[in-house]
């Protein structure tokens, strides 16, 4: 397939015609699992006028070693949600009336699982104002809640969904199988978040009640992250699944002074699977937000809740019937605990520099499983610990360990 080609056929159909493509390589970089390309289009409109287009093309790894893992399998999982499952949910909505549907989700200009490298080319966000968050920093109020927010109102299509239409959900989400959990297993990814959870150990005083109970929560703690990241039976959804900072984009308002978004763009669906909400919820708070929001961590639920019910009214459904709050208080108990495991990780790698780490071609090809990848030092280890033990404290404070 031709790339250019293909941008030229898009431009034609949002119409703009005579294109060139300027800088094809400008802003190349290589993500975890890819490449990512930042691309340009100059051309005209059929009035003559002078037009730009910029577009995301995303292809996947074309390494040979790095292709015969799990990781292959995660960007065709992006390309399925972005061709079947996303237009399906924004049908439902746009069906319903809402105004902007599935507002959260960047537009998808092309996608295909038959070609490789395998390629999805998307809307630019940063061109349309939107920036990701600093991951160094930790998330303030403004910023998580209107993250919170989206993914209520993300989730509440499918509730409605399955409520309204079972067997369309049904055979929507046949082929949506746990990703994240083949991903962490067959890469050995699960044992790197395993021993970074082993080593927040550390940053607690052995005297108190709190390393009491985390080293007790540790026992066995590989079963009971493998029992919470299995599918959820009851009350399910279809997840972003991967929802830390760094797939979070933001809009400011530019005639303002304020630091607050106005808006929010969800990046990255390639551990898009089922499970509970509270999956997508917990693996956000628990990375990357302060302890000012940890403090306040139930008004962050009831703000969830509220917006979910709203939302799925919105879309005429029940709240009391698809998702009652004691299921959702009772999911709470426990698939928040999937957050704190996640959390070790996520806030290593969110304090890790540039040059700490590790590339997985580089792992791979010397014969190792991804998963080790994660095994170096970081010099923020102090930070590190700071953040993990309070994630840590609450979570005994709150008695849900």
């Amino acid at each position: 397939m031709d790339i250019v080609e293909t941008l030229a056929s898009i431009a034609e159909q949002e119409g703009v015609l005579d294109c060139r493509l300027d800088n094809p390589e400008a802003g190349a970089g290589r993500g975890y699992l890819g490449n990512i390309n930042f691309v340009q289009l100059h051309g005209k409109t059929k009035c003559g006028k002078e037009k730009q287009l910029h577009f995301v093309v995303k292809t996947a790894t074309t390494n040979d070693t790095l292709r015969r893992t799990a990781v292959i399998n995660v960007f065709k999982r992006e390309i399925q949600m972005y061709k079947f499952v996303l237009p399906a949910l924004y049908n439902f909505e746009k069906e319903k009336g809402i105004g902007n549907p599935l507002a959260s989700v960047p537009q998808c200009y092309y996608a295909s699982s038959k070609t490789v490298p395998e390629i999805l080319i998307l809307e630019d966000l940063i061109q349309s104002g939107y920036r990701i968050w600093n991951h160094t920093l930790l998330m303030d109020d403004s910023h998580v809640r209107i993250v919170v927010q989206e993914y209520a109102r993300f989730h509440a299509v499918s509730f409605a969904l399955q409520d309204q239409n079972p067997l369309k959900f049904k055979e929507l989400t046949k082929n949506l199988d746990n990703i994240f959990d083949r991903f962490m297993m067959g890469t050995g990814t699960f044992h790197a978040f395993i021993r970074k959870s082993k080593l927040a150990l550390a940053s607690l005083d052995s005297n108190t009640k709190t390393f009491t109970k985390y080293k007790q929560f540790l026992c066995g703690v590989e079963q009971k992250y493998s029992d919470l990241i299995a599918t959820c039976n009851q009350y399910y959804v279809i997840l972003h699944g991967d929802s830390w900072c760094n797939n979070l984009l933001f809009k400011y308002n530019k005639n303002s002074n304020s630091n607050d978004p106005v808006d929010m763009r969800f990046v990255d669906f390639q551990f898009s699977r089922l499970g509970s909400p509270v999956c997508d919820l917990a693996y956000f708070l628990y990375g990357c937000i302060s302890k000012e929001v940890l403090d306040n961590m139930n008004t962050y639920k009831h703000l969830y809740y509220d917006t979910l019910c709203k939302h799925i009214e919105l879309l005429g459904s029940s709240p009391n019937d698809v998702y009652p709050l004691p299921a959702f208080e009772e999911h709470w108990q426990t698939y928040s605990k999937f957050g704190l495991i996640a959390s070790g990780l996520i806030v290593f790698v969110l304090l890790t520099e540039k040059h700490e780490m590790i590339d997985f071609v580089d792992v791979t090809e010397a014969g190792h499983e991804i998963g080790t990848a994660y095994n170096y030092e970081i010099a923020n280890i102090s930070e590190f610990n700071n953040r993990m033990k309070r994630i840590i404290e609450h979570f005994v404070d709150n008695n849900i360990i």
